[in-house]
């Protein structure tokens, strides 16, 4: 089934990833013919025209169009190929390149190119028109209507294209626009070009374009002189991409606003030089944890013992599910913010901001995928309440709050042990009684009797580490907690 990675991308995906490569390599190239190359007025911008431009000096030097997409078939790429065929045929972007980047090899008819293929999605627009006896059915016709439902992706191209500021489209203008296209010599075709990766390979699997990244990340680090490790050049590669995934999170709230951010050129070098040898940051290992987090969510979806089959067509068509929480509200957030999720989401797990390794360590990706995921899968995510301020996403039916879990398993003094004694617990579970967790942990319905069972603490020792006044709502709030299974919530939540 073709997959299209963009709508999960927040900035470990393909797109992110095909964005640095080439910006990598562009850098690498200027600084191989002159290593004191002056890069003040280059700048990357992500979803701007395409999925990212390139802008120089003068102007925008080349958009880029990437497709994720799981299929080899020229037809499924038309209308990218057309889009970016038809931006790049205006006076204003006379001189830039149009790129095409995708993961599959692009099948082609025996004996026919790229280009020619490309000359003749614009020939069809036109023959179609011209011969059709209903020039309302056909694309240019169906492009023309200030308002039509379920207008086609074609029809929708060739307005945003040519439509004037009051929606007005003439249907002739287009058809000898076109025309001027197909006739001029290849000028405007020539410019729209499959990416060359290497040895003649127009395509870059998913698998190999971190890879990919990371060998320009060395290049470069060779040509500033830079001593580097795999150690190093891992961090480098970890903080390039929080680079993108702050930007991308940035761009979204700016929708809207029409102003495009640029990551600066300069920026980006400065990531790559800067000390990564002796300094793990907050920020690194947040963004480690993040690329966990996103690769257990793509593990899940394609895990066909915890995500069905209806379930995964409907996710990949982009049917609403219960399970989006994670794509529309986590992925969404960055990489910092998510950490604060997962805190809040494991009170059993001792997280610190300080010692960072320790952090790294403790984190618990099984127990996001078989407990957090599930729980969001099943659970009607109408009943959710997110907290951004907090980081924080709670269920609420009844009257009551449930708090969704990483924990899937233990033994329940232990559990009760690791959560009551986790110095955010109060914090964490203020006004929740109830903790969700994954049907294969245990239920604490009495959390004094549970830590009471662990033969090296005593609950009444544990109260007196509180100042007086907060003690009374402690041990009220210790009383009322409870830890249940998901199955034992459901009829509850999901009952409209």
């Amino acid at each position: 089934m073709s997959h299209d990675a963009s709508p999960t991308w927040s900035g470990f995906n393909y797109q992110g990833k095909v964005a640095l490569y080439h910006t990598l390599k562009y850098i690498d190239e200027k600084l191989a013919a002159d290593s004191s190359f002056d890069f003040s007025e280059y700048s990357l911008i992500v979803e701007n025209h395409e999925d990212f431009d390139i802008k120089g000096p003068g102007g925008f030097l080349s958009f880029h169009q990437v497709k994720a997409i799981n299929d080899t078939k020229f037809s499924t790429y038309e209308n990218a190929i057309l889009a970016m065929i038809l931006q790049i045929s205006s006076d204003e972007f006379k001189d830039v390149i149009g790129y095409l980047h995708t993961w599959k090899n692009i099948e082609l008819d025996a004996g026919a190119s790229f280009r020619e293929k490309a000359k003749n999605i614009i020939s069809d627009i036109v023959r179609e028109y011209e011969n059709s006896d209903k020039k309302e059915e056909t694309y240019l016709g169906k492009a023309s209507k200030k308002k039509l439902a379920g207008r086609p992706k074609r029809s929708a191209i060739i307005r945003k294209c040519f439509a004037d500021d009051k929606g007005d489209l003439s249907e002739e203008a287009v058809v000898e626009a076109l025309k001027g296209i197909v006739s001029d010599g290849d000028s405007v075709l020539s410019r729209v070009l499959q990416y060359d990766y290497s040895k003649d390979e127009c395509y870059c699997c998913i698998n190999d374009v971190g890879g990919k990244v990371q060998y320009y990340i060395s290049r470069i680090i060779d040509k500033k002189q830079l001593a580097r490790s795999e150690e190093v050049i891992d961090r480098i590669y970890n903080s390039l991409l929080a680079l993108i995934d702050r930007h991308v999170i940035d761009r979204h709230n700016s929708i809207g606003k029409n102003v495009p951010i640029p990551i600066l050129f300069d920026e980006i070098i400065e990531s790559v030089t800067t000390d990564k040898v002796n300094s793990i940051s907050n920020e690194y290992v947040a963004h480690r944890f993040k690329l966990q987090f996103v690769s257990a969510f793509e593990s899940f979806v394609n895990d066909a013992d915890l995500f069905s089959d209806e379930e995964y067509q409907d996710f990949n068509n982009g049917e609403p599910l219960n399970i989006d929480v994670v794509s529309n509200v986590l992925l969404k957030v960055s990489a910092v913010e998510l950490w604060e999720y997962y805190r809040s989401f494991s009170p059993h797990l001792k997280l610190n901001e300080k010692d960072n390794i320790d952090n790294l360590i403790n984190v618990h990706i099984e127990g996001v995928r078989s407990s957090l995921f599930r729980i969001f899968n099943e659970l009607n995510n109408k009943k959710i309440n997110n907290d951004s301020i907090k980081g924080k996403v709670l269920y609420r039916a009844n009257d009551t709050l449930y708090l969704p879990t990483t924990i899937v398993s233990g033994t329940p003094s232990k559990l009760a042990k690791d959560i009551l004694d986790n110095p955010l617990m109060i914090e964490m579970l203020f006004e929740v009684p109830l903790l969700i967790s994954a049907n294969s942990a245990p239920k604490i319905y009495d959390f004094e009797e549970a830590y009471n069972k662990c033969r090296d603490v005593d609950i009444d020792d544990y109260y007196l580490d509180f100042p007086v006044i907060k003690k009374e709502k402690i041990t009220e709030r210790i009383q009322d907690l409870s830890l249940v299974s998901l199955d034992e919530v459901k009829e509850d939540i999901n009952n409209d």
